[in-house]
Formats: C-alpha cells, structure tokens, sequence
C-alpha cells in the first residue's frame, strides 16, 4: 500500500550499476547523506551492515534477496523505524535504469491517521530522499567521483 519508488536512467552498463550497488560499503561513494557504511558481514542474501547518516542516526540493514545482476531486497532499521527497501536494476552494456522502492512500517495503525502521514508527509519525504540518492548514484557512476555530503540539498530527517 505505502509503498515508494524511484527509478532513474543512468547512461552506463548494466553490470557497471551492479558494480557500484553491490560491493562493500557502496553508500559511501555515491549516498549524499551517508557519513559512514560499517559492514558486519557481506555475504550476498545474509549481508549486514549499518548506515551512519549526517546527523549521527544509525540504521541496520539486513538483506532478505540477493539476485546477481539484477537487486536485492533489504530491511533497515534504527529500532524505532523499520523499513523494506527493494533495489532492482535492468539494461544492457551500455545504459540502464535502477528502481528503489521503500516501504514505510512505522505507519500509524490508525488506518485514517496512516493515509494523511503517509499522503502528506512520509511519500513526499521518501521520494525526495531517493532522488537524492540515484542522483548521487548517477553523478558518481557518469564522473567517477565521490559523492559530497549533502551534494544536491539537505533533508530534514538524515542531514
């Protein structure tokens, strides 16, 4: 139902993409409000690492898929907030298109109370912040240069 998604066309190979998304502390290249990208333990399906954002918050993702080539699905969480993100990519050798959907669970249970936060706030929040994130990942991809803290704007609930 709440579910968040951005694609974004990058003009570079299908497995150059995959390259950057799936190797170890990938967040720190690309992710514009990663201050760290910690790994516990990368081992595809049972990979584990934490996310330090700019301003100090710590989430734990912990993958559930891993498809060579093609995404993986992850949960992340700071114990307060918990979410299911999903990466997938798809293209060919000399272009492609990468899709984050993240799906909030720290909703209200209230079902009226869940539709206003999720329309008014959370969707327009998450879709900015994503943004943010596959620019990073594109500019990076195309320049070969580390993203800069904060590089295309702050957001209110990572900066």
């Amino acid at each position: 139902m709440a579910v968040v998604s951005v694609t974004k066309h990058i003009p570079t190979s299908k497995d150059s993409l995959w390259e950057a998304i799936s190797s170890e502390r990938n967040l720190e290249n690309f992710h514009p409000f990663c201050q760290s990208n910690n790994v516990k333990k990368w081992a595809k399906d049972e990979s584990i690492d934490e996310l330090v954002y700019l301003n100090n918050r710590t989430y734990t993702r912990k993958w559930r898929e891993w498809t060579d080539g093609k995404g993986y699905a992850l949960t992340i969480s700071n114990g307060r907030f918990t979410a299911d993100v999903d990466w997938s990519i798809n293209g060919d050798e000399n272009s492609s298109k990468i899709m984050i959907s993240i799906k909030p669970k720290f909703l209200p249970n209230n079902p009226i109370k869940k539709w206003f936060a999720h329309q008014l706030i959370i969707k327009h929040r998450l879709r900015n912040y994503l943004d943010h994130v596959l620019s990073g990942l594109a500019t990076y991809l195309t320049t070969g240069e580390k993203i800069q803290h904060n590089q295309f704007g702050e957001h209110p609930w990572f900066s």
